[in-house]
Order: C-alpha cells, then structure tokens, then sequence
C-alpha cells in the first residue's frame, strides 16, 4: 500500500516512482505464491484423504467394514466421468435457458458433448469371449424367409454368467453410487469437528507505507513504514475449555527527520 494520506495525484505517482524496481517482482511472486498453495486440487485431494482415513478407522467390525467404496464414479460404469473435477464444464442446458443465462465460465472448452462411459462394453466383450472359450460356432445357413433374416441380421447376444451380470449392475448402479456419495458427504463434518479439537495456530502480518508529500498543507509531512504482525494459538479441549495465547507487535520506521528511528 502506497501513499495514504496523497493531496495530489502527481505527487501519489511520484511516491511511487520512489520504489525500488524489485519492489514490484516481490509483490508478484508473493501473489503467485499464494495462488498455487491455495487451488482446487489441494483442497480437494486434502479432503479424500481425510473422509478414507474416517472411514477405515470405523472399518474395525469385519460384519459392518464398507467395503468397494470410491466417490467417483467407476470408470467401467455408464455414467463414468472423465473430466477435469477442479475445473468441471457447464452441464448441458435447453437452448432457452442456455440463451438467456449468463455463461458463468467464460475459459471453458467450448466442446459441450457429454459422452456416456463405454468401458462396461468392453468388459462384456471379454466375458463372453472368456465364456464361448471351446465353444463350436453352428454352421452357416442362408435365410430363405423374412423371418429367417430378421433374426440373422440382429447381433449375437452376449453370454455372461449369474456372478458377472451382478457385477455389472453393481457399478452401473446409480442409486448404489449415490449411497457412497451420501456417505462421503455425512463424513465431512466429523472431519470438521474434530479439527476444531487439535491445536490451531494463525499468523498474520502488514506492512503499510505512508508519505505525505512535500505541498504545503494543513496536514503534517509523513514518511515512514509500518509492520503489523500477529500470532495466535488455540486449543479446544474435549470437556470445553479453551486455552488461547496471542502474542502483538507493531514496528513503526520514522523516515521524516533523515536519520531513521
């Protein structure tokens, strides 16, 4: 922050010309820093870890342990997602709402087709390959009636046993999907009461630049720097007492006189 207290515009610009050349890098590596500590996947990948560490510590009755958990979708399913999750696309819209609605991320890929999964057809293929293993194919016979040519048009049915189709109706299941998301979502807030119960620290710190130029007004000419800075710790314990402890400090650089104090 430069020049608070400036009478004039020209005099704002020339403080500011005052500054170092480095200045201005620093401010910039600061922001970028900040930017790539604070993103959608650090967050994101954070909270998965903290809702698996949960659920294994609750997975210690054999009779009642969750078992084949994930929030997202299988990949085999029809309705696996393989898009970006820290940067999603707008869904799919009639073309009146899309028209009228304002689009809310410009950046996005224009490509707007949202493809079912096919992987489960792959894995059909193979089960019924695995299962015609040995197998002799009938001898071909040309349709002499329509009937006949309906039924050699058509595509040969897939053959998979009793255990395989359940496991396909299992990860195509969207109902079973939505009860593991309902279970990651009941998660979050044990995480987040249990972070209100370990030690918490916070730190802050500000620095402000003042100068008030050399016009002649009302207002006493100002040139100093001052750092605010701040720490703080806090302990919740589990009968409710709360142990805080915070620690202030305020340096203040007088430039005005020539000698710095």
């Amino acid at each position: 922050m430069v020049d608070n207290e400036c009478i004039e515009l020209s005099d704002c610009m020339n403080s500011m010309r005052r500054l170092p050349r480095y200045s201005w890098l620093i401010l910039w590596l600061v922001i970028v820093t900040g930017l790539i500590g604070c993103s959608r996947r650090f967050y994101r990948n954070l909270t998965d870890r903290d809702v698996e560490r949960l659920i294994d510590e609750k997975n210690r009755i054999p009779e009642a342990a969750v078992e084949n958990w994930h929030v997202y979708p299988d990949e085999r399913a029809r309705f696996a997602d393989f898009e970006n999750p820290d940067r999603p696309r707008r869904p799919p819209d009639d073309p009146t709402t899309q028209a009228l609605t304002p689009d809310s991320q410009p950046f996005r890929r224009r490509k707007d087709d949202y493809n079912d999964g096919t992987g489960y057809l792959a894995l059909i293929a193979g089960w019924d390959a695995l299962n015609r293993q040995g197998e002799l194919s009938p001898p071909k016979k040309e349709p002499t009636t329509d009937f006949e040519r309906v039924l050699t048009s058509t595509a040969r049915p897939y053959r998979i046993t009793l255990e395989q189709s359940v496991e396909l109706s299992l990860f195509n299941s969207r109902e079973y999907q939505n009860r593991r998301e309902d279970l990651f979502l009941s998660a979050l807030p044990v995480s987040l009461q249990r972070f209100a119960f370990i030690p918490q620290f916070f730190a802050s710190s500000e620095a402000a630049r003042q100068w008030a130029g050399s016009v002649q007004t009302t207002l006493p000419v100002g040139n100093s720097w001052q750092v605010n800075s701040a720490a703080r710790g806090e302990w919740t314990f589990l009968t409710g007492a709360t142990v805080l402890a915070r620690l202030a400090n305020r340096l203040v650089i007088d430039l005005s006189s020539g000698r710095p104090s």
